[in-house]
């Protein structure tokens, strides 16, 4: 085929380098991973132990780097390095690279220089714009906030991280929601642990724990919904409660007895005096996390909760908290924040949360998370 450049632009997670690499097999042109060339100096720099905040150090080394694409390859000084740059100690120190100019300006003389003798298709920001404004061929990739934060969840699995969505939900509803996403669920507020679709661990109420809990919610004349793998049961619920928890769950997965494991619950109550009245109730006992003022909140116990979830996955996987993260807006997130070095409140978070974040992010959507997900260099 004859030269041509094909430039594919659009936000992150737009699924740029998805539809590139799909066009470049069809038409059996190389593909040019802008944001590989990027890896690829970083590479060499911690190859060299050149320290990435050194910007003067950084030019130089990426002065005396040769770079190129042959076969959908990279190679760095003539050596294939596709899965080299992909490592997490790469993946942390890229951004460093990235964001100096002089760094920038070698890499954009670069691309130019291979599509000026390859017919090629490159991805990245900018690329129709400025670095190939007379491109054959320009497309601009958009794609909703949440498939962008789907494609990078994906992304963070392939890449080898470790993902769990934490949430009070039952088992079989999250795997529902989250299931072909992240690597596990942390369900039940921490007592139920699934991992690539199987149990790995779970933590069921005792049988004098769930009379405690009961007499407790006959004390308060407090609604509940227990919650246990696969099913629910609905427990002093008015009329339009039952009938919102059928659509939610299913009356497939409704029971009537509290016989078998249950591993949370959630509450209702009918108005502010009664919310006040069911934490003062339950005070000594759990974490209550208000679902903004709906009448319904879910709640953690003290002697296990989200956090207790976390330090268990960190000793079972061997990571150090260093190298934990943790997403949240709620009072019972807190217990996250306490097993990981890195705690992440999102914009619409509870004040005392956003108090002991290490960041804070000013979206409180897939936006929000992505957002932080660059600031921590994880992408």
């Amino acid at each position: 085929m004859e030269n041509i450049i094909i430039a594919v632009d659009g936000p992150a997670g737009a699924g740029k380098s998805t539809i590139a690499k799909i066009i470049a097999k069809r038409l059996n042109i190389n593909y040019i991973d802008t944001g590989a060339m990027y890896r690829a100096v970083t590479l060499k720099c911690l190859q060299n132990n050149v320290d990435v905040k050194d910007e003067n150090a950084v030019i130089e080394m990426a002065k005396k780097t040769s770079i190129d694409f042959r076969d959908n390859n990279i190679y760095l000084d003539s050596k294939i390095v596709n899965d080299e740059i992909r490592t997490l100690e790469v993946s942390k120190n890229v951004s460093d690279v990235a964001k100096i100019k002089e760094v920038r300006y070698l890499m954009v003389d670069l691309q130019r220089e291979i599509g000026k003798n390859n017919a090629v298709i490159l991805d990245g920001r900018d690329i129709g714009s400025y670095v190939f404004p007379n491109a054959d061929y320009k497309f601009f990739l958009v794609a909703t906030p949440e498939e962008r934060g789907k494609r990078r969840y994906i992304e963070l699995k392939e890449k080898g991280y470790k993902t769990f969505i934490c949430t009070g939900r039952a088992p079989f509803y999250a795997s529902r929601l989250f299931g072909n996403l992240v690597s596990g669920i942390i369900s039940c507020n921490g007592r139920y642990i699934l991992y690539e679709g199987k149990k790995l661990y779970s933590r069921a109420f005792t049988k004098e724990q769930l009379d405690y809990y009961v007499h407790k919610l006959d004390q308060g004349k407090l609604g509940a919904m227990f919650v246990s793998d696969d099913k629910a049961l609905k427990y002093h619920l008015n009329q339009k409660q039952e009938v919102d928890l059928e659509k939610e769950y299913g009356i497939e997965h409704l029971v009537d007895s509290l016989e078998g494991d249950f591993y949370t619950f959630d509450m209702f109550y009918q108005s502010q005096e009664h919310y006040q009245t069911m934490v003062e109730i339950f005070k000594e006992d759990l974490i209550i996390n208000d679902h903004g003022g709906m009448g319904s909140c879910d709640c953690s116990t003290i002697e296990f909760d989200k956090g207790s979830a976390i330090a268990y996955l960190l000793d079972y996987f061997h990571i150090d908290k260093d190298n934990a993260y943790a997403f949240g807006d709620g009072y019972n997130d807190q217990a996250m924040f306490r097993e990981v070095g890195h705690g992440i409140a999102m914009g619409n978070a509870v004040d005392v949360l956003k108090e002991k974040a290490t960041y804070i992010t000013d979206d409180f959507d897939q936006d929000g998370i992505l957002k932080a997900l660059y600031h921590e260099k994880i992408l």
